[in-house]
């Protein structure tokens, strides 16, 4: 079965808010992820998804800035 031709609007926009929540983890739960030792893993589950839509260009730049 073909994708469907919005298929790569719905990745652009799931993979939109899956950085807000990366955002939104950094912001307000970081002091958290610290106490627990889990700063690596938080660090490299963002490095692997930024190589990935920087890879494919997925999200523009200007919404990358505020992390």
């Amino acid at each position: 079965v073909p994708f469907p031709k919005n298929f790569q609007q719905v990745c652009k926009k799931i993979l939109s808010r899956l950085f807000r929540v990366f955002v939104h983890v950094y912001i307000h739960h970081f002091d958290s992820i610290c106490s627990m030792g889990a700063e690596a893993h938080i660090n490299t589950c963002y490095k692997h998804y930024y190589y990935f839509i920087s890879e494919f260009s997925l999200i523009d730049n200007s919404e990358l800035e505020p992390l």
